[in-house]
């Protein structure tokens, strides 16, 4: 983060108590975290059944709440020893990881794997691409908190919110990330053992709702850091009791959105407007998600243009020639509309041949790789015999389709 941003960012929160530069930079970076681009498309890609919503990443900027700073601290003076070895500062956080079951039994909260998949990928010494419950049994918002293990390094784990995939999956209370590892204690001795966190409330549906919800967020991580401290001092090591207090505050998104929220990797799945690279510039798309209708507008030689608004389907599987998962998403506009036959010029008649056809609709095969969008446009075929009617019709699909790229037009 640059000085003017942060400078941005002090004005903004200073009178929250949250005014120190250097912790102000590492909840910007925690903000503006997102998932690489394999390990979205792997969340995209998870199977579920026909009809079903496709997983993914419950995206902070999409959330209604305000901004939640979440920062929960312990000075770690003596470090653990586990079968008589005194762990490492990164040894500590591989424990907690590795371990996070015993952190939570009694305290209300519902942890583990969500799949079979999730309890496999637990198995592995990294955990990535695992997604987890730290669900709070009571409280404010009981909902299931998903969340996906993102990034693991030596000296942090980032989890990232999740919409569980499925039917009629509630969404999760939180869209966000947090951040569990250590830093460097300087100018004390030791080492500080925190969790930090910048969500917002999904959907909470007031002011008082958020407030519950960030209430409910620091209380479960203010119990799981006192069940931590109590086994680090069973353990033979030492906390400095109360140095670091736990720190939540709730700031508007508008005043810190464009100076923290500066990702550098593109999302996956789809949102705000495409528009194709042909020269007339024949599809425009608008995304809201998802899990929402998108428009889909077309443009004909004349430069017309017609809009329907039509569900966005995930395809499921489908790899590129590495072997990588890639984020397919499939639109259908209808053949059988008068208004849509009446668009591309055909005549009354033919319109009515068409229709007693029963015509598959066209599609487009949307493929997102980074920050490149490509599109397969199979679309209807028809011929005419002498006297205008309709002869032979090809469906979309019996002939090979075209190839558009797609460039993003801003939100």
């Amino acid at each position: 983060m640059s000085v003017i941003s942060t400078r941005t960012v002090i004005a903004s929160l200073a009178l929250a108590g949250l005014s120190n530069a250097a912790d102000l930079s590492a909840l910007a970076s925690l903000l503006s975290f997102r998932p690489d681009e394999g390990a979205q498309s792997r969340l995209i890609n998870r199977p579920v059944a026909a009809g079903e919503d496709p997983w993914h990443i419950q995206k902070v900027e999409r959330a209604r709440g305000e901004l939640i700073l979440e920062s929960t601290s312990l000075l770690v003076s003596k470090l653990p020893a586990v079968n008589d070895k005194v762990l490492s500062p990164h040894g500590l956080v591989a424990y907690v990881r590795h371990n996070m079951g015993q952190f939570m039994e009694g305290e209300n909260i519902k942890f583990g794997p969500v799949t079979g998949e999730d309890t496999q990928l637990l198995s592995n010494e990294s955990a990535v691409n695992a997604v987890v419950e730290f669900t709070a049994t009571t409280g404010a918002d009981p909902r299931q908190s998903a969340w996906l293990f993102s990034e693991v390094r030596k000296e942090d784990w980032t989890l990232s919110s999740v919409q569980v995939g499925g039917k009629d999956k509630l969404p999760n209370p939180f869209s966000g990330n947090r951040r569990f590892g250590v830093r460097d204690a300087t100018p004390l001795d030791g080492t500080i053992l925190y969790s930090d966190a910048t969500v917002r409330a999904y959907d909470a549906p007031t002011p008082d709702a958020e407030k519950a919800l960030a209430a409910q967020s620091a209380e479960m991580w203010r119990r799981i850091f006192g069940r931590i401290e109590a086994w680090i001092i069973q353990n033979g090591g030492a906390v400095v009791p109360n140095l670091v207090p736990q720190q939540s505050t709730i700031v508007t998104w508008a005043s810190v959105a464009k100076s923290m929220h500066v990702p550098q990797v593109a999302w996956q799945d789809l949102d705000g407007t495409w528009r194709s690279k042909d020269a007339g510039k024949r599809f425009s798309i608008v995304f809201r998600g998802i899990d929402a209708p998108c428009d889909f507008i077309e443009r004909n030689a004349d430069g017309g243009e017609i809009r329907v608004q039509v569900p966005l389907q995930a395809i499921q599987g489908e790899k590129d020639k590495q072997g990588q998962p890639i984020a397919t998403y499939v639109i259908e506009r209808s053949n059988e509309e008068p208004d849509v036959l009446k668009f591309y010029k055909f005549s009354a008649q033919v319109i009515t041949d068409i229709i007693a056809a029963n015509p598959k609709p066209s599609k487009l095969i949307l493929r997102r790789e980074g920050d490149k969008l490509t599109g397969e446009w199979l679309g209807l075929a028809i011929s005419r015999d002498g006297g205008g009617r309709l002869s032979s019709i090809k469906n979309p699909g019996d002939q090979p389709g075209r190839t558009y790229e797609f460039v993003a037009d801003g939100p």
